[in-house]
């Protein structure tokens, strides 16, 4: 049972890659249509995948090596989802460390969502004291914000003060991945003609 099975997350890891791969292809070859929709959609779901995927690999299940873990990790969290590694694993590892512990599970704590009344210094009122009031009703429409959360996280950890493990390897990944995301989007949904993106251009078809 605790076996660690390489030949199913290799396996997985290849084919997320083979559908990103044809997901990206799709764009280009759609350009500017009302059918990016469901690439979109496609993207997001391929995209849960891939940080569950990351999620076993910084939990040591995929390697028997910590350092590939690691590494895996930081290639998956960062080059793919355009996620700080490490900001997510401090963050985690506090989480798995005291669950549930008001003031040490940074998963409870008092944001947007109140989740409990002890850590609120102030009673809540006006536009926020709304909001919290209908928290419930609003939860699910606040998670199509959730992987924003994630990538604003990330970028003020990799580009704060605080300590970050091989920071200069996860700001190359982070901007390659939201940087070429941004101008992939961009230039193939403004164009009238798709394939004048040189990003594109080589999927031009033939004739």
């Amino acid at each position: 049972m605790m076996r660690r099975r390489h030949g199913y997350y290799w396996t997985r890891f290849l084919v997320l890659t083979v559908l990103l791969v044809v997901t990206f292809a799709a764009f280009v070859v759609l350009g500017p249509s009302w059918w990016q929709l469901v690439t979109a959609a496609v993207l997001a779901a391929l995209l849960g995948q891939v940080m569950f995927l990351g999620h076993d690999a910084a939990h040591r299940q995929v390697f028997d090596s910590g350092r590939w873990n690691d590494w895996s990790s930081l290639v998956i969290a960062n080059l793919y989802a355009g996620m700080s590694y490490d900001w997510w694993q401090h963050k985690h590892s506090r989480h798995h460390a005291k669950p549930n512990q008001i003031g040490a599970d940074p998963d409870i704590a008092t944001d947007v969502v109140v989740f409990h009344t002890e850590d609120l210094t102030t009673q809540r009122t006006g536009l926020a004291g709304w909001f919290t009031r209908r928290q419930g009703w609003l939860f699910f429409p606040l998670l199509l914000l959730e992987g924003l959360n994630l990538h604003v996280s990330g970028v003020k950890t990799i580009f704060g003060r605080g300590p970050v493990k091989r920071r200069p390897v996860e700001i190359a990944f982070i901007t390659l991945r939201l940087g070429g995301y941004l101008a992939l989007v961009f230039c193939g949904l403004a164009a009238t003609d798709p394939f004048q993106c040189p990003l594109a251009a080589q999927y031009r078809p033939a004739g």
